[in-house]
């Protein structure tokens, strides 16, 4: 594993971690007027997580595989 995928790897656990903190403060109940915009909010912090779970899981098959 280089020095570089580890950075990466990193990067992405933390990036994570801060996703789905943020994705915990958007399931609270908003005002009538915010919850469109919450729930758009919400919508792409899913998809951000998801994409991090999976560059995850791809960098970590890789390591595990040099």
């Amino acid at each position: 594993m280089t020095k570089l995928e580890r950075e990466m790897l990193n990067y992405y656990k933390r990036s994570l971690e801060l996703y789905e903190a943020r994705l915990e403060v958007l399931k609270k109940p908003y005002k009538k007027s915010e919850v469109q915009l919450m729930s758009a909010e919400r919508d792409l912090v899913r998809k951000k997580i998801k994409e991090f779970k999976l560059k995850i899981g791809e960098l970590a098959g890789t390591l595990e595989g040099s």
